[in-house]
């Protein structure tokens, strides 16, 4: 038996139960999971779950992770028992072709349990081998590579495409925020602009390479950065990465990025990375005055045979200082409280589960 959360209808409370893990097949891998990333995308999952009527199938949770191959199904080529391997529900295109992955089944409890791609809040998991990514490094901090740090560092690498001297904002600075943060200054950002309600985040920020940190509870964000602008004889940030993505923020967004002007150049862009729950107005003619590009960005438009490896290098260079975004971790078994502290904003950075038995707490 294989302690695991998951999320049954009805409730947006995680439960922890024993399942059984079935033995791969086909292109399935069997991965003892060392530790697993706590993602907002779970907390999403389980207020959905909550608005489910009784009958549906639960939720496997979990959708980022650092773990060990134990056993391969016959079809795997990507991955060997032994093997240390990044787990992300982002999948991997060389291996996954034109097939289809079918989604992981269970019953526990007498009840249906499932997840369309991969499960890691786990003591063990079975995977497609698309999902997973073999790698050299073992440091906890890896399991949230597979979410927070292909879609943050992935939103200013390949969504922004910043070149050095650029200038950029991030707005909400959590774990997401943060990876941006690392990846803007990587590669080269003049200036990165932190931007939060959080003095807590905010100072993580700072450790992570932000440059300026703007209160938004403390401080016009508008007017700070209009002031900043006139200061430098600039129109805005040549970017805005918005991590939070709600209808405000958005606002905020278009208001100090930097504005185009006929015969001078285009304008900025923003990427809009967070989960919008609300629809945000548009004013098109000012877009289109302004010369502003809006991108919408998924996973942070990461290639993950192209881009994990750059993501790996970075959490293994000190200078660069990713693992610091890591900052809190939590048992399996202190799941609710997790969860509860999440969605509560007590989470700096990101959080994990230490899993393992040999896991060293963050």
């Amino acid at each position: 038996m294989t302690q695991a959360i998951v999320g049954y209808p009805g409730s947006n409370a995680p439960v922890l139960t024993n399942i059984i893990v079935p033995a791969p097949v086909g292109h399935q891998a069997l991965v003892e999971v060392i530790a697993s990333g706590i993602c907002h995308s779970q907390l999403n999952q389980l207020d959905q779950l909550a608005r489910t009527p009784d009958g549906a199938p639960g939720r496997l949770l979990g959708h980022e992770a650092l773990g060990i191959v134990t056993e391969t199904g016959p079809h795997v080529s990507a991955v060997k028992r032994g093997d240390t391997v990044i787990m992300s529900w982002l999948p991997r295109r060389e291996y996954l072709g034109s097939r289809r992955v079918e989604p992981v089944t269970l019953t526990v409890d007498g009840r249906t349990v499932a997840t369309p791609d991969i499960f890691t809040w786990a003591e063990r998991t079975v995977a497609d081998e698309a999902y997973l990514y073999p790698t050299s490094s073992s440091h906890p901090a890896l399991s949230v590579l597979g979410c927070a740090v292909v879609t943050g560092a992935g939103a200013v690498m390949n969504s922004a495409r910043i070149k050095p001297g650029d200038t950029v904002a991030v707005i909400g600075t959590g774990g997401v925020g943060g990876a941006a943060i690392v990846a803007a200054r990587a590669m080269g950002a003049s200036e990165i602009f932190a931007i939060d309600l959080n003095e807590d985040k905010l100072a993580l920020a700072h450790q992570l390479g932000a440059t300026q940190l703007i209160n938004t509870a403390r401080a016009g964000l508008v007017e700070t950065m209009a002031q900043w602008a006139d200061a430098k004889g600039a129109s805005g940030v040549d970017h805005v990465i918005d991590c939070v993505a709600a209808p405000p923020t958005f606002s905020d967004a278009l208001a100090i990025v930097r504005k185009g002007r006929a015969g001078f150049g285009p304008g900025g862009t923003v990427v809009v990375v967070g989960v919008a729950h609300r629809p945000a107005e548009l004013d098109l003619r000012f877009i289109q005055l302004h010369g502003i590009t809006i991108k919408g960005c998924f996973g942070g438009d990461t290639q993950g045979d192209r881009d994990v490896a750059t993501y790996v290098d970075w959490f293994d260079d000190a200078s660069v200082g990713l693992r610091a975004l890591v900052t809190h971790s939590y048992a399996l078994g202190d799941a609710m409280r997790a969860v509860d502290e999440l969605r509560n904003g007590k989470i700096t950075g990101r959080a994990i589960f230490a899993i393992a038995p040999n896991c060293a707490a963050i």
